[in-house]
């Protein structure tokens, strides 16, 4: 490995599994300096190909696992890593614009969106390893001008129930149709409904639809025969009320 200086990272690739059978990439930033460490960050590569949606790179081999291998995404991460030398991890700001301007294309064509995203990830990560916090705690200095905030809170769970579109050859429209919660409760609480409504919708589709309706996708939602929009929300109130909820009030579509 070439000499770095003084807190300056440099990065590797590579590729793992994730949960439905596809590669994701898998970024190393190495920061070598008065402190040395190695931080770890992977970019999860989603199946759905919209027009303005970052590039997925994909070796394209027929022979090797079906065209889906990531190693040229992971083998530009070197490139992308050329581009970091002499900046510091903890300056994440400038190190996303140089990964953004080696990269080129504003759909990442070039190098990859994969590697892109795991590379700044992994920077993030380092960041947080140079400073001995908690990463959310990184994250909340760098977008609150420098300080840490005063308190944090939990984000809102936001569960995938329904699944359509081209993505899962289904005759729904729409990919995703989700669930929330009220804000104004714990986040424990507010899960414990989301999955509530979660099996009563299964119920609810089971009843209605048969037993083939209750298949689950890649995603976690149920796949249907169900064809409108409309006919997507209904039954997803109907599972609210079912579960003892108010629609509008203790959920949200």
């Amino acid at each position: 490995p070439r000499h770095c200086p003084p807190r300056q990272a440099r990065g590797s690739g590579g590729a793992r599994w994730q949960r439905h059978a596809h590669r994701e990439v898998d970024c190393y930033c190495v920061v070598r300096g008065k402190k040395k460490l190695v931080s770890r960050a992977a970019a999860p590569v989603g199946t759905t190909t919209s027009l303005n949606e970052s590039y997925i790179l994909r070796d394209q081999q027929s022979e090797r696992f079906m065209g889906l291998g990531m190693l040229k995404c992971a083998k530009f991460v070197d490139q992308l890593s050329d581009a970091l030398q002499g900046m510091s991890p903890l300056d994440q700001a400038a190190c996303d614009a140089a990964l953004t301007k080696a990269e080129g294309h504003p759909q990442h064509k070039n190098l990859g969106g994969s590697g892109l995203t795991a590379s700044s990830l992994a920077l993030a990560c380092a960041g947080s390893d140079l400073k001995e916090v908690e990463l959310f705690q990184h994250l909340g200095e760098l977008y609150n001008d420098g300080k840490l905030p005063r308190s944090f809170q939990m984000p809102l769970p936001i569960v995938t129930v329904l699944s359509g579109g081209v993505v899962e050859s289904s005759p729904l429209r729409g990919q995703e149709y989700c669930i929330a919660p009220r804000r104004d409760i714990p986040y424990a609480r507010g899960l414990q409904q989301c999955v509530e409504v979660y099996h009563n919708l299964g119920i609810c589709l089971n009843k209605k639809y048969g037993k083939r309706s209750i298949s689950v996708d890649t995603h976690g939602g149920y796949t249907t025969c169900m064809k409108t929009a409309d006919e997507a929300l209904c039954i997803i109130e109907e599972a609210i009320k079912a579960a003892g909820f108010i629609v509008g009030i203790d959920m949200f579509l």
